[in-house]
Formats: C-alpha cells, sequence, structure tokens
C-alpha cells in the first residue's frame, strides 16, 4: 500500500507539456532543440544571472578588454576597497568562464551522441546534489525518427520550440532555487556507440524532486494507401498467373482464391484436399522467435555544471 501511494504522490508531482512541430525532426535538429531546452532550464531556474547567449558574450567582451583600461578604472579606488572588489570579481568570472566552458563542452558532446546514435529516445536534465536525488529534474521525450517525413528546418524549429514554452510556461509559478549541480543523460540503445558519456545501466528515473516533461511530437502524414479490400472475381499475384473463372465452379472459384491469398501471405501453409473437404495443411514446421526489445540504457555526462549569481554590487564597501 506504501509503495501505491509513494508512487501516486509522485505522478501528481509530474508537470507535462507537448511540443508540436509540423513537420519530422532530423537527429541534428533533435540535439539543438536539446541544448536549446538545457540553456532555458539553466536560466528560468535562476542558475545563470542572464541568458547564456547573453552571458557568453559579455564574457567575451570582458576578455577583449585590454588591461590598460582595467588598471585606470581600478586606480581610482582605495587600496582595501580595491583588494576586495578584486576578489570578488575574480570568483565571479571564475565562476562564470567554469559555467561557460563546461556548458560548451557539454552541448558539443550532446550534438556529437546524436550524431553516433540518431535513436537516443529520452534526454534527462537533473538539478541538485546528486542525479539520484535532485531537487529537479526535467525530462525531454524524443519523437521518433521519420525518413519519409518532411523535416522542419533548425530556423523555424527553435522560433517553434520557444513560443510553444512561453505558452504553455511550466516554470512560471515554480519556486527558485539556489545555484546547484546540473548533469545531463541520453537514453539510448546499449550498443550505441556513444563516447564521452558514462553507461549508467543500472539509473533510473528518480521519483524525487519536482518532476518536469516536455513531450516533443511531429505532425506528419505517411503516404500511401491502406485499403486492404480487393476484387475476388479476379486474384492476380505475382508469379501467379490469373485463372479463367468460366471454367470453375463457384465453389472451386473461391477454394482458388483463399489458396492463393494464403500461399502468398504465408509459403508455409496451404489448402489440401482430403474427401471433397479444404483443410489447412503446414507444409514446414518453423519456429519464428520474437524480434528481441532493444536493451536501452542511461549514458551520463561525466562532468557537472554549477550555476552561480552575481554577487550584487551595492554590497561591495
Amino acid at each position: 500500500m506504501a509503495g501505491i501511494v509513494n508512487r501516486k504522490k509522485y505522478e501528481d508531482q509530474i508537470k507535462s507539456c507537448d511540443i508540436i512541430f509540423d513537420a519530422g525532426v532530423h537527429s541534428n535538429v533533435r540535439a539543438v532543440i536539446a541544448n536549446e531546452l538545457f540553456k532555458y532550464f539553466m536560466y528560468e531556474r535562476q542558475q545563470i544571472p542572464m541568458p547564456f547567449d547573453h552571458l557568453k558574450k559579455e564574457a567575451l567582451d570582458k576578455s577583449n578588454t585590454t588591461t590598460t583600461s582595467l588598471l585606470q578604472e581600478t586606480t581610482v579606488l582605495s587600496t582595501v576597497r580595491q583588494k576586495r572588489k578584486c576578489f570578488y570579481g575574480s570568483m565571479e568570472d571564475k565562476k562564470k568562464t567554469s559555467l561557460i566552458s563546461c556548458v560548451m563542452e557539454m552541448m558539443q558532446q550532446v550534438e556529437a551522441a546524436f550524431v553516433t546514435c540518431p535513436e537516443v529516445k529520452q534526454v534527462l536534465i537533473t538539478m541538485g546534489g546528486t542525479v539520484v536525488s535532485p531537487r529537479e529534474s526535467f525530462l525531454i521525450n524524443l519523437p521518433p525518427l521519420s525518413p519519409e517525413a518532411d523535416l522542419v528546418s533548425l530556423r523555424s524549429s527553435v522560433k517553434s520550440l520557444f513560443r510553444q514554452l512561453i505558452t504553455h510556461d511550466l516554470l512560471g509559478g515554480v519556486k527558485p532555487i539556489s545555484p546547484t549541480n546540473m548533469a545531463v543523460l541520453l537514453y539510448a540503445p546499449r550498443d550505441s556507440g556513444i563516447q564521452w558519456f558514462v553507461p549508467k545501466p543500472t539509473f533510473k528515473r528518480p521519483i524525487r524532486g519536482r518532476q518536469f516533461e516536455y513531450n516533443i511530437k511531429c505532425r506528419h502524414h505517411h503516404v500511401g494507401s491502406h485499403d486492404l479490400s480487393c476484387d475476388v472475381s479476379e486474384v492476380e499475384i505475382s508469379g501467379i498467373e490469373p485463372l479463367d473463372s468460366s471454367v470453375l465452379s463457384d465453389a472451386d472459384m473461391n477454394d482458388c482464391v483463399l489458396n492463393n491469398c494464403l500461399s502468398a501471405s504465408n509459403p508455409d501453409y496451404a489448402l489440401c484436399s482430403r474427401d471433397g473437404q479444404m483443410e489447412t495443411c503446414r507444409s514446414s514446421e518453423t519456429v519464428v522467435s520474437p524480434t528481441p526489445e532493444l536493451d536501452i540504457i542511461w549514458f551520463q555526462a561525466p562532468l557537472l555544471v554549477k550555476g552561480y549569481k552575481d554577487k550584487p554590487r551595492n554590497m561591495l564597501p
């Protein structure tokens, strides 16, 4: 009974939404969607002080600043204040640089994993001390590959993604969390050949903390007719010459049609005549083994991304 109650409580904690695209999604686009959602979660859950792209641009602009201008700016301050400001500034710069480098490496490895294994089923992003017991987790359910369908472009997919994220807004009223560790895991076949990520055969999706699900779906229609009806007056099967219905009685005609249909659908079966009665006979005993299911496991990124907050400038003495 306790297990049922815990499972019910776990299901009630899950918040989910559907992200629907009007066409199929290519493997590299699936990787970009996963990376964009990772950056979105970092900012929305206040793990970084600004959107990641702005953060990276700010760090790049600051790195291009000359040493002379920095020295001129700090010489005006007193010695004690200068040391404190340089200390806090160096700490923030170190955290910012570390986060940017980790996120960039993470996104590159995610894209490489999707190139190696397009059959990645899910992406799990956790926020908390450990991946086993995180404070929050975000599950991204990816759609199956559809090579025969029209594919959505990268630009339009990103625009549609953020438009629907703003519309659903699962994270709008959720209490923020303090900066913590962020991990990325991929759910893929065991023999997929994914590199860099560490296989975790015994890992299961955590049931603690707040749960969020984003179901990526595609609208596409398969071309082809599903009409299985046929005209029994003339059955034409490849390799079998049509029979003239004029030389057969109605009973013989029905028996021939049924025999041809069974032979075409399953060569191991045929109709045998015995004392004027038709019976189904099996020509050979064939044992068909069921198709084994893919052995799918989780793969965890070997590094953790640590969130941070900017120290308010007005706190500096």
